[in-house]
């Protein structure tokens, strides 16, 4: 079966190496070594926790539409549970960035 090409370029550690959908589902199948793999956990526990956040944002901005509603105050600080998201991330696009840095 022939490798698909995708119109997006992706750039690879391995010359040659051209990852499908098949191949980029399948944990086994990237070559990432162990460091790799623990920044892109940090970087998606970043995107998780950044994604609460707004959801805790959106919920806490709803007595703007519904000025009978009133939020607890605990939502105003769990809002700012995006912040420690992003922080995450760039920690997370660090370690990727040292992994990739020791690699070449």
């Amino acid at each position: 079966m022939p490798q698909q090409i995708s119109a997006i370029p992706i750039f690879c550690a391995q010359p040659g190496y051209l990852p499908t959908l098949a191949t980029m589902t399948d944990p086994g199948s990237h070559p990432m070594t162990q460091r790799g793999r623990r920044a892109d956990l940090v970087l998606r526990i970043g995107v998780g926790v950044t994604a609460l956040g707004l959801l805790f944002s959106v919920i806490a901005l709803v007595p703007l539409a519904i000025p009978s509603w009133t939020p607890p105050g605990w939502l105003w600080f769990a809002a700012m549970v995006i912040g420690v998201g992003l922080i995450i991330m760039i920690i997370g696009l660090v370690l990727s960035a040292r992994g990739r840095r020791r690699r070449s």
